[in-house]
């Protein structure tokens, strides 16, 4: 898995990794200007608001090919890689 680029809606331990780890970051719009490159979105936020966002920019930007998996395919993935690390909280206020 190559991770292009991790968005955050605010500071949290999640971004904190991120750029710990070296990783790009930046906003929903940063990654629907990637295009085709991003096979997968994983939304972390818990918000049915950025859920809609994503697609609803997605469309906007003709972009059929990439998916949005849900936080829960995100939590299987994170515990089959074995990392022994956590996944941070990162929801928004609410949820689902």
């Amino acid at each position: 898995m190559n991770i292009v680029r991790v968005a955050q809606l605010s500071k949290n331990d999640g971004l904190k990794m991120a750029e710990e780890a070296g990783l790009a970051t930046g906003t929903v719009e940063d990654i629907v200007a990637e295009g085709s490159a991003v096979d997968v979105i994983f939304d972390l936020t818990g918000s049915p608001d950025v859920r809609q966002q994503l697609r609803e920019k997605l469309a906007a930007a003709g972009n059929r090919h990439t998916v949005i998996a849900p936080e829960s395919i995100a939590r299987l993935m994170w515990t089959l890689m074995e990392t022994g690390e956590e996944l941070p909280e990162v929801h928004a206020s609410g949820g689902y």
